[in-house]
């Protein structure tokens, strides 16, 4: 099953977001900063794409994104960026 990751800091919308990847059949992991984005990459289930929010408390998007790409994962994940 592809597994979503959800790095969303405000808990409305990590709920909203949540709610609908798991209605269309994806299994979730939702978490609320930059630093919880990267630890999700290290454990034996990666990730396959990641919803992640540009505006983080500790680590903004753009730099996660950056991260995860030079962890060079085979394959890469997928990262849609989200923006108010």
């Amino acid at each position: 099953m592809t597994r979503i990751l959800i790095v969303e800091d405000d808990r409305a919308t990590s709920r909203l977001l949540q709610g609908l990847v798991e209605s269309w059949g994806y299994a979730s992991t939702v978490v609320g900063d930059g630093k919880g984005a990267l630890a999700a990459f290290g454990g034996a289930v990666t990730p396959r794409v990641v919803l992640l929010d540009w505006g983080l408390p500790d680590v903004n998007g753009l730099e996660v994104c950056l991260r995860i790409r030079a962890l060079r994962l085979t394959p890469q994940p997928q990262i849609l960026m989200v923006t108010a």
